[in-house]
């Protein structure tokens, strides 16, 4: 079917594939298995210096687009002070034990569960989140 649109192109190749999604994933895995010659070749291909740097970039800006919808989600100030800087702005974890998360699921992860809608987390600015942590002793703790 030939589409003049590439946005109604777009939207029927996503509905699609959302109606035939597990026998489209059964046909993949049918020829990973019956072609594995090919898993070398993109190996190799990914391998490749230029090749690196275009998905380096790529993983660069959605990370960096991700943590602004983060931030504009969690009210895009320091809850505070009223700082708006999206540069100093950090995620607090309200109850303490960020960085045993950040160890356990990485900051991307964070960044999912909070756009998932899972609470616990605030804005602070780097000086307001310096000062939380120090008052609640939240500096020298190892969380183990």
């Amino acid at each position: 079917m030939a589409y003049k649109n590439i946005e109604e192109r777009r939207e029927y190749q996503r509905d699609y594939y959302q109606k035939n999604k597990e026998k489209k994933r059964e046909y993949f895995r049918k020829r990973r298995k019956e072609r594995p010659e090919v898993k070398v070749k993109q190996q190799e291909y990914l391998k490749r210096p230029e090749i690196k740097f275009k998905y380096a970039m790529l993983q660069k800006n959605y990370r960096r687009k991700q943590r602004l919808e983060v931030l504009d989600l969690l009210g895009g100030q320091c809850t505070e002070c009223g700082f708006a800087d999206k540069r100093a702005l950090q995620i607090d974890h309200i109850g303490g034990g960020g960085g045993l998360e950040r160890r356990d699921i990485g900051g991307s992860g964070i960044h999912k569960r909070i756009l998932d809608g899972v609470s616990g987390y605030q804005l602070l600015c780097a000086n307001c989140n310096w000062i939380k942590r120090h008052e609640k002793k939240e500096l020298y703790i190892k969380y183990t």
